[in-house]
């Protein structure tokens, strides 16, 4: 577990096994940050699981131009739907400098991720 980062919440004494756990690798020279993004496909989020990695995208300008915000992200969590909000919310690591480019950018726009092998 040295270097590896907890996915969700755990009690004292839980058992923890490798499917809890992330990589030390989540951004170069550890500097990685937490950022939650509203999906704009909610079904998108049946996909993801902790530990898959995805690049994060919006519209450009002009809708024939995406905009890649962040590239190689890490998931982190996905979490339950909520039937009171439009989108599925995702937390994903990242570089410290793209996080708040990704954090801006999904206030005011729609965010969707691309899944990578």
């Amino acid at each position: 577990a040295d270097g590896r980062v907890l996915v969700g919440a755990a009690r004292a004494g839980e058992p923890l096994t490798d499917v809890r756990l992330v990589g030390a690798g989540l951004a170069p020279g550890g500097q990685a940050a937490a950022v939650p993004v509203r999906l704009a496909d909610a079904a998108v989020a049946t996909l993801l699981v902790p530990g898959r990695r995805v690049d994060v995208v919006t519209f450009g300008p002009r809708s024939d131009q995406p905009v890649l915000l962040a590239e190689d992200a890490v998931v982190l969590a996905v979490l339950a739907e909520d039937p009171r909000v439009r989108g599925r919310l995702v937390i994903v690591s990242m570089p410290r400098g793209t996080a708040t480019r990704v954090a801006a950018a999904s206030l005011a726009d729609q965010v969707a991720v691309t899944l990578r092998d």
